[in-house]
């Protein structure tokens, strides 16, 4: 919140009259100043009243402008889930995942996957980690305990003799970095991008184009890619649009489909927001974009 002005009723001193040591001779009475003393101690305004001097101060005091402010929405079903792990502990079959959402949100039943090893998980119970109390959905920034068991195997379940056969215990060492992602990350080798190159020093600035191949990070993960097919660039600044480009230039926003090393679950965006990924080469952060859906690899 920026500074806030209080209205504020200035006195001035009133000149002083002519004294016996002035040698004045004008017997003229001294002058009047306009300005009107204030009461003592009536130097500042309360904020929850109005005085009716100052005509010109005709809003809201502070404390009912602060009141009636409305909080920011809120992005809780608009990205898929995502969860920063920050700890974990054994609790039964399943575990206790202490995080911060960054993005969509988390209720009792919510379906998501742990990475790395994408095991399938199935949310119990939400829970504030500093008062213990549980609610009902955690959203964006929000700091939860989450209590998650494994999804049963059903395909397994099916296949056993003992039909009661459930899923193993989710083990919970060497869960610091892992993430909850949202179930309905798909699988896939090749990606429809939207790739925004970074402008370089000439001399370290690389010909991004057809056969490019650079490494894709993805928050913590990293996989190699290969650009085999530039579809559109969008030129950032005259809006023009150009089909089958070349080369990924920079001040443009090129679609593209790339092609991972190996299978990969990711998630897709359909909004403008950019940085879900960043492509890196030789050391150097060429470019930043995001996903935009599955492609299907040509025949």
């Amino acid at each position: 919140m920026g500074a806030t002005f209080v209205p504020v009723r200035m006195t001035p001193m009133p000149s002083p009259g002519p004294t016996a040591s002035s040698g004045s001779t004008s017997g003229a009475p001294p002058s009047k100043t306009p300005a009107e003393a204030l009461p003592p101690g009536q130097v500042l305004i309360r904020l929850s009243t109005r005085d009716p001097m100052l005509d010109w101060y005709d809003g809201d005091p502070l404390l009912k402008v602060l009141e009636n402010q409305e909080s920011s929405p809120r992005t809780d079903g608009q990205y898929p889930l995502r969860v920063l792990m920050l700890g974990s502990h054994q609790e039964g079959p399943g575990a206790s995942l202490i995080g911060r959402i960054v993005q969509g949100s988390a209720q009792r039943g919510t379906e998501c996957l742990l990475r790395p090893g994408w095991r399938r998980l199935l949310v119990q119970r939400v829970r504030d980690p500093q008062s213990n109390t549980e609610g009902m959905i955690a959203n964006p920034g929000d700091y939860v305990d989450l209590l998650v068991a494994p999804m049963p195997d059903y395909a397994t379940v099916n296949r056993s003799a003992d039909a009661s056969a459930g899923p193993q215990p989710l083990p919970v060492s060497g869960l610091k970095s892992a993430a909850l992602w949202g179930s309905t990350a798909g699988e896939s080798q090749q990606w429809l991008v939207e790739l925004r190159i970074l402008e370089l020093e000439e001399s370290d600035q690389p010909k991004v184009g057809r056969g490019f191949y650079g490494m894709l990070y993805f928050g913590a993960e990293a996989v190699g890619a290969e650009i085999v097919e530039l579809i559109e660039a969008l030129d950032l600044m005259t809006e023009v649009r150009s089909s089958l480009p070349t080369e990924a230039l920079p001040g443009t926003l090129t679609q593209c489909i790339v092609k991972l090393r190996r299978p990969t679950a990711l998630d897709t965006f359909s909004g403008g927001q950019l940085g879900r990924f960043v492509l890196r080469r030789a050391g150097h952060t060429v470019g930043v974009g995001k996903v935009v859906a599955a492609a299907v690899a040509s025949s």
